[in-house]
């Protein structure tokens, strides 16, 4: 277990475990991230170590989900997981969104989207090509 202090200042209390030579990182709200790197903890921060780099993560776990739940509209976080994309770690969220097809039909569907774990920026947002005609939630 550590405390870990993110970019904006709040500490988070996450169980780092090492299974069958693979980490997992368990965030205080439940989500459990397996990484595909070697990490480590110096004081109050948490670093990756890819084949490239030792990648501080500014955006903790448990805050990726509540960003991606705020900035890609999604009602419910089904996975997050961390990837190298363009060279650059980001946690990949897979997740849903709600609302009423044409405003009147109760309908979900799936969103996809990526997280840059130093900004906190939402890129490649996926949503079939239909969403534009749901409202609402």
């Amino acid at each position: 277990k550590a405390q870990i202090r993110s970019a904006n200042g709040v500490i988070s209390d996450l169980n780092i475990i090492q299974e069958d030579g693979n980490w997992i990182i368990q965030a205080p709200n439940g989500d459990t991230i397996p990484l595909k790197w070697d990490v480590e903890v110096d004081g109050n921060s948490l670093y990756i170590i890819t084949p490239k780099e030792k990648k501080k993560l500014a955006v903790l776990p448990g805050e990726a989900s509540e960003i991606a739940k705020l900035k890609a509209n999604m009602h419910t976080v089904r996975a997050v997981q961390v990837e190298i994309l363009d060279g650059v770690p980001v946690y990949k969220i897979k997740g849903t969104q709600a609302g009423k097809l044409f405003g009147l039909f109760g309908t979900s569907f799936d969103v996809d989207a990526d997280l840059d774990i130093d900004s906190g920026q939402m890129k490649n947002i996926k949503r079939p090509w239909w969403a534009f005609l749901v409202f609402g939630k």
